[in-house]
């Protein structure tokens, strides 16, 4: 067949990327053509997303990919929660708010307010994160944000960026299932939670399922829109070269990390709602069930301070360090809100250390250290629960994303969790994202086939556990510091 070119948008918290996929018939090709900058910007009026830059972006990435192709579709796919509202002119009614705005006061109101927490997640079935969409409604409502009382339409961010580009207002799935507004039973809006927000379903535009081409065409160019998987962890899953009949988990890697197994129906049991797991729509009507861990964004945040104090290190070079460093000298809880968004990561490492006991890491590669034997040890902490809430232990765990690049991490990862670790591709996002564009168009039959692309296209990395004794330790006083640190804080 002929080689058929698509253009996949990939917008991640830190940065974003346009990535040319071109298929054979039987493996994509990736090439990235335009990288980019996504930060949110800080000012008098919070933190905000730059639409107007974003589309900028997508649009000199999409000329470029141009001057050397023909390009068949595009397919956008961004981090989840956050939105704009839209005038009924179609015209924004302000910058939309990031999600590192909102904060666990916003999050408890909006529970008390829906009858509690165990409630809403009965409801939804989604993991309670403090900037999920519905308790960011309920936050601008509180404060009587103007921007509610202009808006005619609210599109989650792929799709915003999808209509400022052609025209088209959509609510894909796997993004909107984020918002933790829809009922993953009836897979629709869920009323409950709209009337307690005072939002009526028209605020939002049709449904539709990852994978349905819209018709729509971005202005100017010819070039078809598709509807991908618009969250891009949803996109990355799309990605895993799983081989069908393992039981196999994902972890995907990268400012957040999140850890979950594909379902085919939602998992809602009394004990995935104790141990926080969500339910979240996939490619094919499949649910991801998972649980969001903060990720990378810790070592993110380290890393700038780091540079702030005259360490001006890269990622390598930090890893470099950590390798050198004692294990097991320093370990957090990451998932402790203290780091979600501090002035000053690094500070909040040191000082959490300090509070339970450990002293403090005086070194960068002792500080970089504790941040990736901790996330590893949350790793398999979680995956051990998972194990508990699908009545079987997980065989094989996919690692995908920018945190394959890390090979310590990964090492870690395995040797922690007790279980293979399977790592690439790197870029999971975009290549899910290539391959439900070619599931729209006809060119893959359906998420198994493209699987198998997938696997033949990259070389990913196997990593075997070991040092089991040493990770079983560790994870033990780990959860012991957790238990103090809880209490003290509590009492």
């Amino acid at each position: 067949m002929t080689d058929r070119n698509v253009l996949a948008a990939d917008l991640g918290a830190e940065s974003g990327r346009l990535m040319l996929g071109t298929f054979d018939g039987s493996r994509i090709r990736l090439r990235e053509i335009h990288r980019f900058a996504t930060g949110f910007d800080a000012s008098e009026t919070g933190r905000r997303w730059n639409v107007p830059r974003l589309l900028n972006e997508l649009r000199a990435g999409i000329e470029k990919a141009r001057g050397e192709c023909a390009l068949a579709t595009l397919g956008i796919d961004t981090w989840g929660v956050d939105g704009g509202f839209l005038d009924g002119n179609g015209e924004l009614c302000a910058l939309p708010f990031a999600y590192r705005e909102f904060t666990e006061q916003n999050m408890q109101a909006c529970q008390a307010a829906m009858g509690g927490a165990d409630r809403l997640y009965d409801l939804t079935g989604v993991q309670h994160m403090p900037f999920n969409t519905a308790y960011q409604f309920f936050a601008l409502r509180e404060k009587n944000d103007p921007t509610l009382a202009r808006a005619d339409k609210f599109l989650f961010m792929p799709d915003l960026l999808r209509y400022l580009l052609t025209g088209c207002m959509v609510a894909e799935e796997t993004i909107a299932s984020t918002s933790q507004m829809l009922d993953p039973h009836t897979r629709t809006w869920c009323e409950p939670v709209l009337r307690t927000l005072g939002v009526e379903p028209g605020l939002f535009a049709a449904l539709t399922a990852p994978g349905a081409p819209s018709g729509a065409t971005v202005k100017g160019t010819g070039i078809q829109s598709v509807s991908v998987a618009g969250h891009d962890t949803g996109s990355a899953v799309a990605a895993v070269p799983a081989e069908q009949g393992t039981r196999w988990a994902f972890l995907s890697s990268g400012t957040w990390s999140i850890l979950g197994v594909e379902s085919e129906e939602p998992i809602m049991t009394a004990q995935a709602r104790k141990l926080g797991i969500g339910n979240e729509w996939g490619v094919e009507k499949t649910y991801r069930v998972l649980r969001n861990i903060m990720g990378l964004w810790i070592l993110q945040g380290c890393k700038r301070a780091l540079a702030e104090r005259g360490n001006e290190l890269d990622y390598p070079a930090l890893v470099k360090e950590a390798e050198a460093a004692e294990p097991f000298a320093f370990l957090i809880d990451v998932d402790d809100l203290r780091f979600f968004a501090p002035d000053d990561m690094q500070a909040e490492v040191e000082g959490y250390c300090r509070e339970t006991g450990q002293g403090r890491p005086a070194s960068v590669g002792a500080l970089v250290r504790c941040v990736l034997e901790s996330l590893a040890l949350r790793y398999a902490d979680v995956l051990h629960r998972f194990d508990e809430v699908i009545g079987q232990p997980v065989e094989v765990l996919h690692v995908i994303g920018g945190g394959v690049q890390n090979e310590l991490l990964c090492r870690m990862t395995a040797d922690a969790c007790g279980v293979p670790v399977v790592a690439g591709p790197v870029e999971a996002t975009a290549a899910g994202n290539v391959i439900v564009q070619l599931m729209a168009t006809g060119q893959v039959a359906d998420r198994f086939q493209g699987r198998r692309i997938i696997a033949d296209s990259f070389d990913p990395v196997r990593y075997e556990p070991e040092q089991r004794a040493a990770w079983e330790q560790a994870g033990a006083r780990l959860r012991t510091l957790c238990a103090q640190q809880k209490e003290t804080s509590h009492g």
